[in-house]
């Protein structure tokens, strides 16, 4: 065995040593393996493109982690992005993300996106007559329930709804 090689370049003495038949390329990667930590053990496959992040029937992308890659890009990423606009304190943010999740609304839809303003889901379940609703998403928004009604009589016993046709 060479010192001289074991002291200068100890890569290099191994790979001699697999070489010259004094150990198996198996039993070296077992004591290489053994000997690192988790963390260099998946450095080193991540610096070699051996991670699952390298495989090519699963692509993942570096800045979320996600594997919803369309085109070279993550929906996930577009996804927040979008929502990230948005989130104004005036729409709901987590119905948005529940309606994207099943396909009832589409990321980059605007003009759907206002639907979403907070004033807007209290009229929408005003006019589908879910008053109680109403009431419970005016007190999460933090929006007065009374501004959507004027003094008469509704079904509700609350009056009509402001800007709404009275509905029976």
């Amino acid at each position: 065995m060479d010192a001289k090689l074991f002291n200068s370049d100890p890569r290099d003495f191994a790979i001699e040593m697999v070489a010259n038949g004094l150990v198996s390329a198996d039993h070296l990667l077992m004591c290489a393996l053994k000997y690192m930590s988790h963390d260099d053990v998946r450095d080193m496959l991540d610096c070699n493109e051996l991670s699952p992040r390298f495989d090519d029937e699963e692509e993942t992308c570096i800045d979320c982690g996600g594997t919803n890659i369309e085109e070279g890009t993550c929906t996930d990423c577009e996804t927040k992005e979008w929502l990230d606009g948005w989130d104004d304190g005036e729409h709901d943010i987590d119905a948005m993300r529940s309606d994207i999740a099943n396909n009832n609304l589409e990321v980059g839809d605007d003009e759907r996106a206002e639907e979403y303003e907070h004033e807007n889901i209290v009229r929408t379940s005003l006019t589908n007559g879910q008053f109680t609703q109403a009431k419970e998403q005016c007190e999460r928004y933090g929006l007065d329930y009374a501004d959507f009604h004027e003094d008469t009589d509704a079904d509700d016993g609350e009056g009509p709804i402001v800007g709404l046709m009275n509905h029976p």
